[in-house]
């Protein structure tokens, strides 16, 4: 059963109650409370369950997949048996991607434990002759080559201006799309507002459809 509490949040329920080989009932008692605030980007919950007496809590912040974006994610649970907690912070770089983990643990039978845990993340991409260095690529992907009054400009480029995709400067040759949904229209634009006035575009824009794990090379 879900149930809507004002514009951000929805309190869902659950109730059953099932036999065991043995004859024995039980009954399941579960809420989930969740709330979302889309036009921050963050999402937080909190659910118990009345049958295992346990709880969590958790929150999110996922930006967008958009260059020099930083992303974190925190929880708390605990149950007669078991408490713990874990946050995790993690950063979007045009070359790579790289996240930090800590968690912390206190249980009945093993006791306390806690582990740090850190990612970097990076692919090699290569189209013909031209390749490049991308943060990680699991689909399709696009390459951006500028003409050669471009090559010392800095550049964005994506679909919405106020979240850029890809990165063009003087210190790389390519702009690199990468995790492009297939079968999806991209009308990738151009950010001109970093670069030299005067400067002419011969295109400012293009127009990709994306296969399943599809590589492109825009010129």
């Amino acid at each position: 059963m879900n149930n809507r509490l004002g514009k951000n949040a929805v309190l869902s329920s659950f109730f059953g109650r099932t036999e065991s080989d043995l004859g024995v009932w039980s009954t399941n008692l579960y809420f989930y409370l969740t709330f979302s605030f889309p036009e921050d980007h963050q999402a937080a919950s909190v659910s118990y369950d009345v049958e295992n007496q346990s709880s969590k809590a958790s929150w999110s912040y996922l930006p967008t997949k958009a260059i020099h974006a930083w992303t974190a994610d925190a929880n708390i649970e605990k149950s007669p048996q078991q408490k713990g907690a874990n946050l995790s912070i993690g950063h979007i770089h045009p070359l790579f991607e790289a996240r930090a983990a800590e968690t912390y643990k206190d249980s009945t039978y093993d006791g306390h434990s806690s582990a740090t845990n850190l990612k970097f993340l990076s692919s090699f991409l290569f189209i013909k002759d031209e390749w490049a260095i991308s943060r990680p690529v699991n689909g399709s992907f696009a390459f951006f080559k500028p003409q050669e009054s471009l090559k010392s400009e800095t550049i964005y480029l994506s679909g919405y201006l106020e979240n850029p995709l890809a990165k063009l400067d003087a210190n790389s040759s390519l702009a690199v799309f990468p995790e492009l949904d297939p079968y999806h229209y991209y009308q990738i634009e151009f950010d001109t507002r970093r670069m030299t006035p005067g400067i002419m575009l011969e295109q400012d824009s293009f127009v990709l459809l994306p296969y399943y794990k599809s590589a492109h090379l825009l010129e």
